[in-house]
């Protein structure tokens, strides 16, 4: 039997398509959790007002082993670092998030007093998204720095997803071609227009067609008397 493939069916895993995927990470920002390690009493209210008033929601920790605790506990989508903490540097918290395999991709945010040049150069030698606010925090910057991070996290993370669909629709052509190519049974494929646009090594043998008498033609005009009309999905469990 001629196994006979049209590229009108098509190669179609199921996936979830790129604009659900963008809708799901519009709903997951509005639904984000945050966690807000500072060790002043007045400005984790401060924060956690202000964020709450914009649906986020939010936990707060007021040490560094506390914070690093609560981010395990939780896994916040985003967590608003102090640099000085009563316990330990948070540099030092943020390289133990960074380190840590279930929070590693947490993105932080870090207040600070002052202007912080070891973020930007930290940043740049890990590679990771970081920010800071400046004290005395300001609403309207807070949120701003809160949402802008929220979507470059979430536009890396269908920057991933598009990656991982290309490769593994790479993967699956490369091995319908080995499957095909190493196959004993005789694989004919068309084209949209139903024109013969490849033939596996077995087709020869088995058909007792030359290959340069059917590449290039119609499919009407192979005489088949054992010829079965399968899609991609219903090829590979067959040869």
């Amino acid at each position: 039997m001629t196994v006979l493939v049209s590229l009108k069916a098509g190669l179609r895993a199921p996936t979830v398509s790129l604009p659900l995927l963008l809708l799901r990470a519009a709903m997951k920002q509005e639904q984000a959790s945050i966690l807000v390690i500072d060790d002043e009493l007045i400005v984790r209210r401060l924060v956690q007002s202000v964020l709450e008033g914009e649906g986020y929601r939010v936990f707060s920790a007021s040490s560094g082993m506390q914070g690093l605790k609560t981010a395990r506990q939780f896994q916040p989508d985003l967590v608003l670092l102090d640099i000085v903490l009563p316990d330990m540097d948070g540099y030092e918290v943020w390289r133990m998030i960074k380190e840590s395999n279930d929070l590693s991709a947490t993105p932080v945010i870090f207040i600070t007093a002052r202007e912080e040049t070891r973020i930007h150069s930290e940043n740049a030698r890990m590679g990771y998204v970081v920010d800071y606010i400046p004290k005395p925090i300001i609403s309207e910057i807070l949120l701003a720095r809160v949402r802008n991070l929220l979507e470059l996290v979430q536009s890396r993370k269908v920057l991933l997803w598009k990656n991982r669909e290309l490769e593994r629709k790479v993967a699956d052509r490369n091995r319908l071609t080995a499957v095909i190519e190493q196959s004993g049974r005789a694989v004919l494929i068309v084209d949209h227009e139903d024109i013969v646009v490849y033939v596996n090594p077995a087709f020869g043998r088995v058909t007792g067609y030359p290959d340069n008498e059917v590449l290039g033609q119609p499919i009407e005009s192979v005489e088949r008397p054992v010829l079965t009309d399968y899609g991609y999905r219903e090829l590979l469990p067959l040869i």
